[in-house]
């Protein structure tokens, strides 16, 4: 949506069930429009933090999640794993959908949300092996590996080129002892695009946030935004500064952080 979730508890409980930021139009919203099938898959269950309420409410998304996997026969009913169920499963789940919905005369947008490195150890499959010190150093490693074994069965899919792959992370880790003796500064959440039909103009040392890749979403599909922004994001293939390259994110945090009567009139839609 690039735009914070500013005070989410002043809609949420029983009204989380039924709307998300109901005022606002969202990337699922404007592929939809454009005759796009949305799709979420997670091995976790959708509803939590409103997740499936988002999905549903802004781009009518088929929602996959642990609980379809079980009453689908995925996997049994007694299965729980971690979250729910790991990201292996998540993959090859993944891969069945994808044949079939490449199959369709229709674009679509496929997102599937991996969690198999949350905090606080991960979670260690099958597939992790004992190549240091700790078990999150290994599930990170793993998880590195299933990722790249994904994109590289999309690459020799037929669908692939006239497709666009966005790696986009969550957040840093927040695992206290992989980070001593590493400062903030450095420490980086991970984003890639891959092949998509257009050019960047401004690779170098970009300063960003996650509003920023709303609009870069978009362009990464092919899509021209007049002015290169939506909401508080900025298109990165642009030339455009971002917000926190403008003002410094200091006071983009802070001003952030403010109280705003147009954000609960025009977004929330409350008097």
């Amino acid at each position: 949506m690039g735009i914070p979730l500013k005070e989410i508890g002043s809609f949420s409980g029983k009204n989380l069930k039924k709307e998300f930021l109901p005022k606002v139009t969202a990337l699922g919203d404007l592929l939809q429009e454009q005759g796009y099938d949305n799709y979420f898959t997670i091995g976790s269950e959708a509803d939590f933090g409103g997740r499936q309420t988002l999905f549903e409410t802004h781009g009518d998304y088929n929602i996959f999640d642990y609980n379809t996997a079980i009453r689908k026969g995925y996997i049994s009913k007694d299965y729980k794993v971690w979250w729910g169920y790991k990201d292996n499963k998540l993959f090859e789940n993944a891969k069945k959908d994808l044949n079939k919905i490449s199959q369709k005369d229709k674009p679509f947008n496929y997102t599937l949300l991996t969690v198999d490195t949350h905090y606080p150890d991960g979670y260690k499959c099958k597939l992790c092996k004992n190549e240091f010190d700790s078990q999150y150093k290994n599930v990170y490693a793993c998880s590195s590996r299933q990722v790249y074994s994904f994109v590289r069965w999309i690459q020799k899919q037929d669908f692939y080129d006239n497709t666009t792959i966005i790696l986009c992370g969550d957040h840093t880790t927040v695992n206290g002892k992989m980070l001593k003796g590493i400062k903030d500064e450095k420490r980086q959440v991970y984003n890639v695009i891959i092949n998509a039909p257009i050019v960047e103009k401004n690779t170098k040392e970009r300063q960003f946030t996650a509003f920023d890749m709303f609009p870069t979403t978009l362009a990464a599909l092919g899509v021209e935004i007049q002015g290169d922004r939506l909401g508080l994001g900025v298109n990165l293939y642009s030339k455009n500064k971002t917000l926190c390259e403008k003002y410094g994110l200091e006071k983009f945090n802070n001003e952030l952080d403010s109280r705003s009567l147009f954000y609960y009139r025009r977004f929330i839609g409350e008097k």
